[in-house]
C-alpha cells in the first residue's frame, strides 16, 4: 500500500510554529530564534564548542528572571554569552555572575561586547572575534601587530 507523503509533509509542516511566534526580544533586536542562531554563532572561550541558545535565570532585582543567553554544551561549563552582557559565568543558580576570568573585548564601532567566533588549532593563539552589532572583527593577531607601533608612538621619557 502506497502512503500519500505529500499529505503527510503538508500536515507536518502546519504543525510548525509560525515565524511570527518564535519573535522574541534579544538585546535592542527583534529577530527570531532561528535567525538569531544562525546571525550569531558564539564559541565557549574555554572549550571552542559552538555556544546554543537558551534561558537561565539571572539576578536582575529581587528575583532571579528567565534571561534568553548563549551557553556551553560542555556539561558542567559555566560560560555564558549575551549581546548586552559579553561572556560571563552564571553561578548560584543565577543568583550570581561571576565577571573575573572572562574575556572583554570591545568592539570600536559601537562599543557592544564582541564574541569569540573562530579559532585555529594550527595557530593556538588565533582568535577571531566578532562584534553582535555590526559584524566588524578583529583578531588578537591584529592587536599583537598594532602593539610594537604603539609604543614607537609613546610619548614616555624617563626621568634623569
Amino acid at each position: 500500500m502506497k502512503k500519500d507523503t505529500g499529505a503527510m509533509q503538508s500536515a507536518s509542516l502546519a504543525q510548525k510554529p509560525s515565524e511570527k511566534s518564535l519573535l522574541m526580544c534579544f538585546g535592542t533586536h527583534r529577530v527570531s530564534a532561528l535567525q538569531r542562531n544562525k546571525a550569531l554563532q558564539p564559541l565557549c572561550y574555554e572549550h571552542h564548542l559552538e555556544m546554543r541558545l537558551t534561558q537561565v535565570p539571572l539576578q536582575s532585582g529581587s528575583e532571579p528572571e528567565q534571561t534568553l543567553v548563549y551557553a556551553c554544551p560542555e556539561p558542567d561549563c559555566l560560560v555564558h554569552y549575551n549581546s548586552s552582557r559579553g561572556y560571563f559565568a552564571v553561578v548560584h543558580n543565577g543568583n550570581g555572575v561571576d565577571p573575573d576570568m572572562t574575556p572583554e573585548v570591545w568592539c570600536s564601532q559601537d562599543g557592544l561586547p564582541m564574541y569569540l567566533a573562530e579559532v585555529l588549532p594550527a595557530q593556538r593563539s588565533f582568535r577571531l572575534w566578532r562584534c553582535p552589532q555590526c559584524h566588524s572583527s578583529r583578531s588578537n593577531n591584529d592587536e599583537l601587530q598594532q602593539a610594537p607601533s604603539a609604543e614607537k608612538t609613546s610619548t614616555y621619557q624617563p626621568e634623569n
